[in-house]
This record gives structure tokens, sequence and C-alpha cells, in this order.
């Protein structure tokens, strides 16, 4: 009856807070059991040396005409005067008219054909990398040394990449921009003015694809740092692996186009979230339609990944805590926990029945009636 009535009555915050602050705790001052030592110093008796026969892998071919960016790959022509948040031109210089339905259609299959050889060359290049660290392990157990540990041979440092903050103030873009909202997306230009509808979408896209560049980046800068790592968790101690910053905040769907860079651009939106009207209070058009809700399935996809990334940010330091500690104290902070809620419950019932007493709600037939 008591436990029935702690959410009701107290909330389960006592609970909560009490679990975890004895998780906290024994993070930090428990190590998972460690392996017997015998074990530990064993070592495999080194193999007999002998020729190694087999060829490395062959590394693929790099097509050196591709472009580092399918969003960039019209840009180099100077007959066009503007460009969709793809990278397809829209408008000509000569004339300033626009680029015909089927000259676009053209290019956006170049585009598609240039990206999809760009992933293919990727993922050859990911394959050879694991073909040769194979065959590296083989030539070394066959040679009688050291096989190669786990991420020890990292190769060189991945190239630095600006972070979408950073992008807009430095290299091609120094002196491009004087103001930055609190995310450090521009919306104003060099000289003060505040940026056009059509600018901030643009700059919306390039700040998307930062992102995406600075988030690839930073897990090779990952896997190359981890080189002699622990292999598993449970060879790792709590605080052998430091955990970086937490993933960058990201809105809900629903709130994506009603963040400040959005709000030059829209001025109604649906209940999903949707801009049906321009700045204007003009009905967006079909074409534009079109392009809000494929931008809201990719923020929808941005979001899930956030949240997956927040609910693993912490994971690693509990899941280090053998489950026997986890469960003790998991008993202490039920011992703590349970007569804080107690002790509210009996408060909180004295007072009511108190209240009821005075009100005389209590009061017997003979007393009632004096």
């Amino acid at each position: 009856e008591v436990l029935s009535s702690l959410e009701e009555m107290c909330g389960t915050g006592a609970v909560v807070d009490a679990l975890k602050t004895y998780v906290d705790a024994a993070a930090k001052s428990k190590k998972p059991a460690k392996k017997k030592e015998k074990e530990a110093k064993k070592k495999p008796a080194p193999a007999k040396k002998g020729k190694f026969k087999e060829k490395p892998p062959k590394a693929p071919k790099i097509d050196k005409k591709l472009p580092e960016n399918v969003n960039e790959m019209f840009k180099n022509e100077k007959k066009y005067a503007e460009y969709d948040d793809e990278g397809i031109p829209t408008k000509l210089v000569k004339g300033d008219k626009p680029v015909s339905d089927k000259e676009q259609a053209g290019m956006r299959k170049k585009r598609e054909a240039a990206a999809k050889k760009i992933e293919d060359q990727k993922a050859a290049h990911e394959k050879y990398d694991a073909d040769l660290k194979a065959w590296e392990q083989r030539k070394a157990e066959a040679e009688g040394g050291e096989p190669p540990a786990p991420g020890g041979d990292s190769g060189p440092e991945p190239a630095a990449v600006l972070s979408p903050q950073e992008f807009f103030s430095q290299g091609s873009n120094e002196g491009k921009y004087g103001g930055f909202d609190d995310g450090g997306k521009p919306t104003t230009d060099g000289k003060g003015k505040e940026l056009k509808p059509k600018d901030l979408k643009k700059v919306e896209a390039q700040f998307a694809q930062q992102q995406e560049k600075y988030a690839e980046y930073q897990k090779a800068l990952a896997a190359w740092k981890a080189g002699g790592a622990p292999a598993t968790a449970d060879d790792a101690e709590p605080g052998d692996q430091e955990q970086g910053p937490p993933p960058d905040p990201v809105p809900p769907p629903e709130l994506s186009f009603k963040q400040p860079e959005h709000e030059a651009l829209y001025s109604e939106w649906n209940d999903e979230g949707l801009p049906t009207h321009d700045a204007k209070k003009k009905k967006l058009s079909k074409k534009a339609q079109d392009e809000v809700t494929a931008q809201m399935a990719a923020n929808r996809k941005k979001y899930e990944s956030y949240l997956a990334a927040m609910e693993t940010y912490h994971t690693p330091a509990v899941q280090a805590i053998p489950e026997k500690t986890r469960a003790q104290v998991a008993k202490k902070a039920a011992d703590a926990a349970v007569p804080r809620c107690i002790e509210c419950l009996l408060v909180r019932e004295g007072e009511r029945i108190a209240q009821s007493v005075n009100a005389g709600a209590e009061d017997p037939p003979e007393l009632a009636n004096v």
C-alpha cells in the first residue's frame, strides 16, 4: 500500500537521486575484477620463423577526376549564377535566365553518378585497409614476430576539419560574414547587412554539410588515437577512457523549422512543424513543400542519432562496474530512498488527518451535534 502511493504522494525523485549518487560513487571507486596474475602474465609461445610468400593486397586506384564535394562540382563553370542546395545550377549568368529542367535533370544524373563513385571508392579503400591489416598479422605470425596490436597501426593522423562554428569565419569564408547566431551560423554579411532568405538557406545547407564532415573527422581522429587501447570493455578500467564532449544538441523535428535561422524564411507552420507559408505569408509552392518535407525527414534522422548518442554517452563507465557491485549499490539506494519516501508519506498523511479533525470530519455523532 505504501509503495503503490510513492509515485502519487512523493514522486520517484528520491529513488532516482539516491540511485544516481550511489552509482556515481561506485563508478569512481570500484574497479572491475582483475584477471588472475598468472593468466595476465601468460604469453603465447613464439611461432617458428619461416618465409611468408603471400603477396600483400593491391591498393585500389584513385579516380583523380572525381570532385571532393559533389555539391561544388558545377560551381567552377562561370556560366551559372545561382544554384540550389545540391549545387545544381538554377540560373544562367547570360541574360539572367533560368536553367532548363532538361539541363538540370542531366546535371542531377551526373551528380548522382559522381556521388556513387565516391561512395564505391571509399568502400574499396576501407576494404583495402582491413585486408592489409589482416595480411600484416598473418605475415608477423608466419615469420615468428609479434603480431600488430589491434588499432596499433593507425597510420597518419587524419587531416583536420574545421568545426561548423569555425567554418564560416576561417579559410575561404574569412571576412565574408560579420554577425553570427549562438550556433555559429552567419546572420549578416561582411558589411553588417542581414543575409537574404535565399542566402540563409544556403548557409543552413553548408552548416549541415560541414557538421557531417566534422563528425566523420571526429570519428576518424578517435579511431586514430585508439591505437594500443584495451581491445574490449571488459579489459578497460572505468577511468581508463576519457569521454569527449557531449554530442551537439539537435532540436526535435517539429521544432527544426522554428529555429532562429528559419524565422526569416517562414511565417506559418502546420501541426507537425512543417512550414506552410513563406516570409511574405504566401503559401509554399509544391516544389518548396517537397523540399521542406525532405529536410524534415533528414532532421528526424539527425535527432534520432542525437538521442542514441546521448543514451550511450555515459554508458561505458556504468557498464564497466561488475554486476555484483551494481546489485549492491542498487540495494543501498533502495535502503536510503524508501525511508525518505515513507517519512514523506507519514508527514503528508498526518497533515491530512489534522486538517480533517480540525474541520470536524472525524467527530463522532454525539460530538457533531454539539
